[in-house]
């Protein structure tokens, strides 16, 4: 078994709103190969609503990835965090989901990894409420190796 020698990332330059209740978050992705195994960490950093929370999500972008395991959390807080929530990955639609308190940083981190079946682009899909506007903050990131 080798490991592979090379990783790519990938920044948000500027806040991302989805327009809709769930979109792909654009400026998050990554090209991905057929018949790699990828390992991922995700770090989405979004600000908390009281009525509606923020999801993330792995169910987004033109592969198609299999096997994927892994865990997300949350981190809640301003200076130190306050609380954390975690949760197992093992489908394309596990999200990890906040609602609480306005105006609180939230630092949402999902890693793991999966199989590509068919090459193309890996993009985290993200989303909120209807009625909310929570931004997905510039300086989010994801890396995968």
């Amino acid at each position: 078994m080798s490991a592979q020698q090379w990783a790519s990332s990938a920044v948000l330059a500027g806040n991302f709103v989805p327009a809709t209740n769930v979109q792909s978050a654009s400026g998050l992705s990554i090209n991905v190969l057929a018949g790699k195994t990828y390992a991922f960490e995700i770090h989405a950093y979004v600000m908390s609503s009281a009525t509606a929370g923020s999801t993330l999500s792995l169910n987004f972008g033109s592969a198609t990835v299999s096997s994927i395991v892994g865990m997300s959390n949350i981190f809640i807080g301003g200076s130190a965090p306050t609380a954390n929530f975690y949760s197992p990955i093992s489908a394309y639609t596990s999200v990890i989901n906040y609602a609480g308190t306005s105006g609180l940083q939230l630092e949402q981190v999902m890693t793991g990894s999966f199989v590509v079946n068919a090459a193309g682009i890996f993009e985290p899909g993200y989303a909120t409420a209807a009625s909310s506007t929570t931004a997905l903050l510039a300086g989010s990131w994801m890396r995968l190796t």
